[in-house]
């Protein structure tokens, strides 16, 4: 996911949540010139349980 700058992807958004406790949720999004798109959310499910969804085109 982070590796993607190199390839011309550049961060276009990043927002964090507050679902049960502070700060357990996280979308961030990045995209290139041509329209592309890579996205990432993280979400605590436990204290040391979380999940990732990554998400494009």
């Amino acid at each position: 996911m982070y590796k993607t700058r190199p390839l011309g992807f550049k961060q276009v958004s990043y927002e964090r949540y507050t679902v049960s406790k502070p700060d357990d949720s996280m979308v961030l999004i990045y995209a290139n010139n041509s329209g592309k798109y890579i996205g990432m959310v993280e979400h605590s499910l436990h204290r040391w349980r979380t999940q990732f969804i990554v998400f494009g085109n």
